[in-house]
C-alpha cells in the first residue's frame, strides 16, 4: 500500500467556510462603511465634491492613510518575533481596510473618472488592487475548504514533486514480479500520470480534475488479473488517487501563489503612485 501520510482534517460546513471569521471586524466594517457613505451624503447635500478640498480631499487623505497601513503587513510578517499583536488581527484589519480604500477611492473623486495619464493609472491601479484583495480573500478561504471536502493528501507545497517521485518508485516496486498484462496496464494508464507533477486548472472547477473517470479502467482489468494481481492492482489505484490529490493541490496552491505575485507587486507600485500623487499635490 501506499506510504504517503493520509493527515486528519477538520470539517467545513458550506456555512462556516463563507461567514466572516470574526464577527466583530465584520460588524466594525460595516459600520465604518455606513459612517463614510453618510458623510459623503452630507457633502454632497452642500455641495459638490472635488478632489483637491474639502471632504473630498479628506475622503483621499483618509484612503492613503489605510492604504499605507495596509502595507504595513508585510512588516508585520518581517517582525514575527516580536509582540505586534496577533495575525489574524493584522490580516482581518488588512482585508476590510483595504475593502474601504476602494470605497473612499469613489468616495475622493465623487463617483467620477479621473483626467490625465497619472491620475487614470493610480485609478486603475487601486481598482485592480482593491479587487485582487477581494478575490485574494475569497481564494485563501475557498481553497482550504475544497481541499479539506475533496481531497484526502496533505502535503506541503514544496515537497508536492519530491512525494509524487516516490510514488512513482512505490509502483515500480509493486511491478516487481508482477505479469506482463498488469505491467502493460501500468505502462499504459499510470506511468504518463506518474511521470512528474501534473498541474491543471481543471482542478479549479473540479478538485477531481475530472479523472476520477480513469479509475474504470481498474474494473475492467480487474476482472482479467488473479487474486494476488488484484491486490497489486488495488494497490495502485491508491496510488493513483494519491497523485491526483497531489496534482490537485498543487493546482491550487500555485493558483494561490500566481494571485500573490500578481496582488503584492501591484500593492507596492500602486503606494509608490500615490506618495507621488500626494507629492504632486503638495508641490502644486
Amino acid at each position: 500500500m501506499s506510504s504517503t501520510v493520509t493527515l486528519p482534517r477538520p470539517r467545513f460546513s458550506k456555512r462556516n467556510w463563507t461567514a466572516p471569521k470574526s464577527r466583530e471586524w465584520f460588524l466594525g466594517f460595516l459600520l465604518t462603511t455606513g459612517l463614510l457613505v453618510l458623510l459623503y451624503a452630507v457633502a454632497v447635500f452642500f455641495g459638490s465634491i472635488n478632489p483637491a478640498r474639502g471632504a473630498g480631499l479628506a475622503f483621499g487623505i483618509l484612503g492613503a492613510l489605510l492604504l499605507f497601513l495596509c502595507m504595513a503587513l508585510s512588516l508585520r510578517k518581517r517582525f514575527k518575533h516580536r509582540q505586534l499583536g496577533r495575525t489574524m488581527h493584522w490580516l482581518q484589519f488588512h482585508m476590510y481596510a483595504g475593502t474601504v480604500f476602494l470605497l473612499l477611492l469613489f468616495l475622493h473623486t465623487g463617483f467620477g473618472l479621473p483626467s490625465g495619464f497619472q491620475t487614470w493609472l493610480l485609478f486603475l491601479l487601486s481598482l485592480f488592487v482593491g479587487v485582487s484583495g477581494l478575490v485574494g480573500a475569497w481564494l485563501q478561504k475557498w481553497i482550504p475548504h475544497t481541499m479539506s471536502r475533496g481531497l484526502q493528501v496533505e502535503a506541503i507545497y514544496e515537497r508536492i514533486p519530491e512525494l509524487i517521485s516516490g510514488l512513482r518508485a512505490e509502483a515500480e516496486e509493486i511491478l516487481k514480479g508482477a505479469s506482463q498484462p498488469l505491467i502493460d496496464f501500468h505502462r499504459a494508464e499510470l506511468a504518463p500520470t506518474l511521470s512528474g507533477p501534473q498541474p491543471s486548472l481543471s482542478f479549479v472547477l473540479d478538485v477531481t480534475g475530472g479523472r476520477l473517470q480513469q479509475m474504470a479502467v481498474f474494473n475492467h482489468m480487474a476482472s482479467r488479473l488473479s487474486a494476488p494481481e488484484k491486490e497489486k492492482l488495488t494497490d495502485l489505484k491508491q496510488i493513483l488517487l494519491e497523485k491526483n490529490n497531489l496534482d490537485a493541490q498543487l493546482s491550487l496552491q500555485r493558483l494561490l501563489r500566481f494571485w500573490l505575485y500578481l496582488h503584492v507587486p501591484a500593492s507596492a507600485v500602486l503606494t509608490a503612485l500615490v506618495l507621488v500623487h500626494i507629492g504632486a499635490w503638495l508641490y502644486y
